[in-house]
């Protein structure tokens, strides 16, 4: 009787353990995804910030607040991308922190390359010059909107291994 009582403790508290390691796995699971959504909420709201300013930078001539604009939300993305690659690594995280490392990086180069280019423009630049810039910056939102599709999909493979309920549901 004793020896039964003791398996059957025994088999409870190891339910307990595993119950409990699966709840704590579903919750970091869940934190990481909130986490890393939030990073892109916020860069998207940057990246926002700079496009409203640019057509009245064209229109006047005036490119002085731009620069502002894009030292911010390149300091933002870089702040992410170390906290991104600082993520604690574990089999399940690992695609997705990789497709958002990827992605950081891609919005790393738009905001340098794409946004940088019109800091340079003045008063006398002409118009396309201006055109040239633009429509190499469209040109690079292509490669981002390939990008956030790997990324949708990383979110959407992470949110099914863990059974996360997403906006969309």
């Amino acid at each position: 009787m004793m020896n039964r009582l003791l398996k059957l403790t025994g088999f409870f508290m190891m339910t307990l353990v595993i119950f409990s390691a699966c709840n704590r796995d579903k919750k970091e699971a869940e934190e990481n995804y909130r986490t890393l959504s939030a990073i892109n909420d916020s860069l998207y709201y940057y990246g926002e910030a700079w496009t409203d300013h640019l057509p009245d930078a064209v229109n006047h001539k005036d490119f002085t607040t731009l620069g502002t604009l894009r030292q911010e939300a390149e300091a933002f993305v870089d702040r992410k991308l170390e906290y991104v690659r600082n993520m604690e690594e574990d089999a399940n995280v690992t695609p997705l922190k990789k497709a958002e490392i990827n992605y950081l990086l891609l919005e790393k180069e738009i905001i340098h390359e794409g946004f940088g280019r019109f800091e340079m423009f003045s008063d006398t630049t002409s118009n396309e010059e201006i055109s040239d810039a633009y429509a190499g910056l469209l040109a690079m939102i292509e490669q981002e909107e390939e990008e956030q599709q790997r990324l949708r999909t990383a979110f959407k493979q992470y949110a099914e291994e863990y059974n996360i309920k997403t906006d969309k549901e």
